[in-house]
Order: C-alpha cells, then sequence, then structure tokens
C-alpha cells in the first residue's frame, strides 16, 4: 500500500543542477545525487507531502534511496 510522505514544517529543501550531477540540500546539508534522480528530487523539493507510489514512478537510483533514507530516519520526511 502506498505511504504518504510529508515535509517537517519549516524545512528547506532546494536542488540545484551542476554539470552532470543533482545537488539536493536540505536545511543546509548537501547530498550529491545522479541527474536521472531529477523527477524524483523535485518530489521533495516541490511539494510539502507526496504518494510513495509516485516515488517509485520516477525509478529512483540507490543513491537517491539511500538519501531519502537518511532523510526519514532524521525526521525531516515522515509518514
Amino acid at each position: 500500500s502506498d505511504l504518504t510522505f510529508e515535509r517537517l514544517g519549516g524545512t528547506r529543501a532546494i536542488y540545484q543542477c551542476i554539470g552532470d550531477e543533482l545537488l539536493l540540500s536540505v536545511n543546509g546539508e548537501n547530498y550529491p545525487l545522479p541527474l536521472s534522480d531529477l523527477e524524483a528530487v523535485k518530489q521533495l523539493t516541490d511539494f510539502i507531502e507526496f504518494d510513495s507510489s509516485l516515488l517509485n514512478s520516477t525509478t529512483p537510483s540507490l543513491d537517491f534511496i539511500e538519501t531519502f533514507t537518511t532523510l526519514v530516519n532524521e525526521g525531516i520526511w515522515f509518514s
């Protein structure tokens, strides 16, 4: 079943494209990710909440999954 992930209030999440890499910045902490994760990263930066099914449909990289797991473990995103 789908989970809805919500971003902790006050969290700043932005991204930049630098060459062939994405830099996801969450509260000033930087996470380099492959450019192929752009659609997945946009779920984190452009929306306060999103469904896990939407994230799965972007076929995120292992790097993205590990980064997102870290952010969930830190309580920045929660379901």
